[in-house]
């Protein structure tokens, strides 16, 4: 018996299997995303997102414990992949007041491209006592960090005023872009939510005592 062989398919299989199950896994996220935007978060019901996803009911409960797991796990990977997407879009440059105004412009535009994710990551997150207690609280923070440290070197660079403390800045701006958010979700209005971003960029720039430049960030 070639034992290497031997090895190389059994890592092969091993391999295949975990993508196989990668993609069921995704799968039954857009499916709760899918269910949780149609009925609400506390109507919808395990069948509902089985459904949603192709898949048997009990498949649900061999990947997540309930639906508050559910929950948590599309907010823990939309801000995931928000980062994984943006960060070297947003760090491609080095002022302080650009990297900002990138950042506005990202939030609006990778919500706005999905609008049952935005629903869900609007309103029923919001809903959720789960969301509300540790989950949050854990996995936002390097939101509110990355937009705290940003301020404050901003204000090191001279382009942000220094008088107000930075994490509480970082929670005023997240504030004012997810009320953006919030708006579109429901509105009844057809409109592109990333239309929303300079409007917003020259709020956020200038309620940091920052005049946006003349060409604005770069887009």
């Amino acid at each position: 018996m070639d034992i290497g062989s031997t090895s190389a398919r059994d890592a092969a299989r091993d391999g295949a299997r975990d993508r196989r199950r990668d993609e069921k896994r995704e799968r039954i996220l857009a499916g709760a995303i899918e269910a949780f935007a149609a009925h609400g978060f506390h109507r919808a019901r395990v069948s509902d997102v089985a459904k949603a996803a192709g898949v048997a009911d009990g498949t649900i409960y061999l990947y997540f414990e309930n639906k508050d797991e559910l929950l948590a796990r599309i907010f823990e990977q939309t801000l995931d992949r928000f980062w994984e997407r943006g960060e070297a879009y947003v760090y491609g440059v080095e002022a302080a007041d650009e990297q900002l105004g990138r950042l506005v412009e990202l939030h609006l535009k990778f919500l706005g491209e999905n609008r049952n994710l935005a629903a869900v990551f609007q309103v029923d997150l919001r809903h959720s006592p789960h969301f509300l207690g540790d989950v949050s609280r854990r996995i936002f923070r390097r939101h509110l960090d990355e937009l705290g440290a940003m301020i404050e070197r901003g204000q090191e660079q001279g382009v942000f005023a220094d008088d107000v403390p930075p994490a509480e800045a970082a929670k005023l701006v997240f504030g004012a872009i997810d009320q953006l958010v919030t708006s579109w979700v429901l509105s009844r209005r057809n409109y592109r939510l990333e239309s929303m971003a300079p409007v917003a960029q020259r709020f956020v720039l200038r309620s940091l005592g920052a005049e946006p430049r003349s060409d604005g960030p770069e887009s």
